[in-house]
């Protein structure tokens, strides 16, 4: 099945772009919230089967909640982080949790630390999403950091969904 890929830009600073992927077959809307600005931006693809959500964050310039409104209901399967730039300074770390309107999902917590973001490329996999991971089309899906330490490096965390 072919994977197809967009990348909003425009305006919006590199921390809060988000990417999508998706595979052909057919149509969903999906809109897009940039969390700093709370501006929109929809539009319709075509799916058939799991969505993944990327969104590419700047530890040492980045937000606390990274948004997202799919515009189909389904729900969260899995998270995983894959670095981009390393992290060099020893004993830092940042706790990664996806959302469904405000509330947690029951697992997926990503545990990201110096030692397993060193590696550029290295991929950190959430703990199995177990519960609480349904939405509809219309609620907001975040990820969203807390105890964060990390001051360097950068990565993409991506959200597999449908």
């Amino acid at each position: 099945m072919p994977i197809n890929r967009v990348q909003v830009d425009g305006t919006v600073a590199a921390p809060d772009r988000s990417i999508v992927n998706f595979a052909s077959g057919t149509g969903v809307a999906i809109t897009l919230t940039d969390d700093a600005t709370a501006a929109a931006s929809k539009a319709t693809f075509a799916t058939n089967g799991p969505l993944v959500w990327q969104t590419y964050v700047d530890f040492s310039n980045s937000g606390s909640s990274y948004k997202f409104t799919p515009g189909v209901a389904g729900r969260i399967r899995s998270i995983q982080f894959q670095v981009t730039t390393p992290v060099t300074t020893p004993v830092t770390s940042c706790t990664v949790r996806p959302k469904i309107a405000g509330s947690v999902t029951t697992g997926g917590t990503l545990s990201l630390t110096q030692s397993n973001c060193s590696t550029s490329g290295n991929e950190v996999d959430g703990t199995a999403i177990t519960g609480n991971n349904v939405f509809t089309a219309a609620q907001q899906l975040s990820v969203d950091l807390s105890s964060n330490t990390l001051t360097e490096g950068t990565g993409i965390i991506s959200v597999t969904f449908g």
